[in-house]
């Protein structure tokens, strides 16, 4: 057997150790993706509610809110800089690393408020910032048309507005995190400037499912949620179709 043969041979044994190897690998990977894509599917929910502001109400205390997130009442004053247990009706407090149990699975208070078209507020609603229409933007220092509501929003839970179809969740020019669901009779909502995405393209979700937290990203000035409401593809007014105020 010439040198030639021998080297000819170890080459071809070792492309074929290379090509099992690799392939194994990559098996492997591929099997790890999925186990990860799995396990994401709950971690996405957990990422939402790792920080919550809370509005202060009528008969709340800060003992009463301690045992509603499963948090001790000294990390709330301390991360809030209050000197007393005494809370005020109105202010707002951060509360760091919440129970998750609180919200996985969480449905809208609003839920059952729902317009003619079975629309619901997707947040606890408190007022608008700026209306929908042409509006001064804060940000470009010019006029243009705002295709939906700025409403108040400093990172709380977002809902959906209307079961339907994620067409889109992640970032996109100008609002920053976005999530995109398609509805019924050619109606589309949309939920700009996020802080977390609950959700994956692709996934239906229920009428007042949890699905994000407000934020700020994209091209803000400040935290809130951008809310739009379109119908084969053209803008409206999303206040028109919302539920009165119980």
């Amino acid at each position: 057997m010439s040198f030639l043969n021998i080297k000819t041979k170890l080459t071809l044994w070792y492309t074929f150790f290379m090509v099992v190897l690799v392939g194994g690998i990559l098996g492997i990977l591929v099997e790890f993706t999925d186990m990860t894509l799995l396990t994401n599917q709950k971690s996405q929910l957990v990422e939402v509610v790792e920080d919550v502001i809370e509005d202060i109400e009528e008969g709340d205390s800060l003992n009463k809110i301690a045992e509603l997130f499963k948090v001790e009442i000294e990390d709330i004053k301390k991360i809030n800089k209050l000197d007393s247990n005494v809370v005020q009706i109105g202010e707002v407090l951060y509360i760091k690393n919440p129970n998750v149990n609180k919200y996985l699975g969480m449905r809208s208070p609003n839920a059952d408020n729902r317009s003619n078209l079975g629309f619901i507020m997707p947040i606890k609603y408190t007022g608008i910032t700026s209306p929908q229409g042409n509006r001064f933007h804060p940000v470009l220092k010019r006029y243009i048309y705002h295709a939906g509501v700025d409403l108040r929003a400093h990172f709380i839970p977002l809902y959906a507005s209307k079961e339907g179809k994620v067409t889109f969740a992640g970032t996109m020019n100008g609002y920053g995190k976005i999530i995109i669901i398609q509805h019924s009779g050619g109606y589309e909502t949309r939920y700009g400037h996020l802080d977390k995405i609950g959700v994956r393209k692709g996934q239906y979700v229920k009428t007042g499912e949890l699905i994000g937290k407000t934020g700020q990203s994209g091209r803000v000035t400040g935290p809130h949620l951008h809310f739009e409401l379109r119908k084969n593809g053209k803008a409206l007014n999303p206040m028109k179709y919302m539920p009165k105020s119980k």
